[in-house]
């Protein structure tokens, strides 16, 4: 009788046990880096924890749990820093060649990999990507379908990105996100759009 009640009891131990093991992971391939909406690429093997939350994490900067679109600019700004290497005001083709090559070279793949193109060689419409992995290929997030997130800031099309015009996109791309139009991005939010959206935007 005493055998049959200590194996109960390690039954039940073995099954809290079990219970209180943590859900496993989603399905899929891991993210191994997030490409942030301004072009800013954060990998796993870089610092703990999920890429696009110490992207998130950084952009909120007053901690409470959001990204206001001001917050949003100054963390485009910042970024921009990195990239106008000699200070003169604008990101030159100098300095985008580094960006691409350097500094994310995912997005080589993503300009390679997002378009579909035509008999004569014309891109057509965007590839379908599998949910979540954004432009860049396998392990590449992101939350907008953008090849080259830095060089499509050229508004005037001179072959160079001014500070204005980075923070223009700025503020574009964070209205893009903003998906309930509160003006301000949380966590829920940071998932690429579902694949209508992308098709109407």
């Amino acid at each position: 009788m005493r055998k049959s009640i200590a194996c109960i009891c390690g039954l039940l131990v073995v099954g809290s046990a079990a219970a209180a093991q943590p859900p496993a992971p989603p399905a899929g391939p891991p993210v191994i880096v997030f490409i942030s909406p301004m072009g800013e690429p954060f990998r796993r093997a870089d610092g703990p924890g999920e890429p696009i939350e110490r992207w998130f994490n950084g952009a909120d900067t007053d901690r409470d749990g959001g990204v206001t679109v001001t917050e949003f600019q100054a963390d485009a700004a910042r970024f921009y820093v990195t990239l106008d290497v000699n200070r003169d005001g604008e990101i030159a083709p100098d300095e985008m060649s580094r960006y691409e090559t350097q500094i994310a070279p995912e997005v080589q793949s993503g300009m390679r990999l997002t378009y579909q193109l035509d008999r004569n060689g014309r891109p057509i419409q965007p590839r379908r990507q599998r949910p979540g992995l954004g432009p860049y290929g396998m392990g590449t997030q992101a939350l907008l379908t953008i090849p080259q997130p830095v060089i499509s800031a050229d508004a005037d099309f001179n072959r160079g990105v001014s500070p204005a015009e980075f923070r223009h996109t700025a503020g574009q791309r964070f209205l893009l996100i903003d998906r309930n139009h509160d003006g301000r991005l949380t966590r829920d939010e940071l998932a690429p759009p579902p694949e209508e959206d992308r098709r109407r935007r």
